[in-house]
């Protein structure tokens, strides 16, 4: 189990971005390739349940 994080660790951090106060974020795009989508309207759906559940 320690790996799968180690390995998923390397994954978010290997696109991870830094804005001009040294915090994180992550682009949309990006994201979707790392968790295997193959459509951006896919993916899109995705992000809009998130938010509303949010």
């Amino acid at each position: 189990m320690k790996n799968i994080v180690e390995y998923e660790t390397k994954i978010f951090d290997a696109i991870k971005h830094l804005d001009k106060n040294n915090r994180e974020y992550w682009l949309a795009r990006e994201l979707m390739e790392v968790l295997d989508y193959k459509e951006w309207r896919n993916f899109y759906n995705s992000i809009k349940k998130a938010l509303v559940a949010c």
